[in-house]
């Protein structure tokens, strides 16, 4: 199941940023590797579609990251 978020912080230089999911104030980091190939380059502010897993340190990965269809 997706979640919907937005990105709230990005650093562009270093490929990675962080996702605020909609209704709750924990970020999520991502890296651009997991965004869909349809998406040229995420912006702040840009609502979006993903999964959550987990790492081994038990912090928070967006995945399968993807434009939002719902505005």
């Amino acid at each position: 199941m997706s979640i919907l978020g937005k990105i709230v912080d990005l650093d562009a230089s270093h490929g990675y940023g962080f996702i605020e999911e909609e209704n709750e104030s924990a970020r999520v980091f991502f890296h651009v590797r997991d965004l869909e190939k349809s998406q040229i380059e995420p912006h702040v502010n840009e609502l979006v579609e993903f999964d959550i897993e987990s790492d081994l340190s038990g912090c928070l990965l967006a995945l399968n990251i993807s434009p939002s269809v719902s505005k």
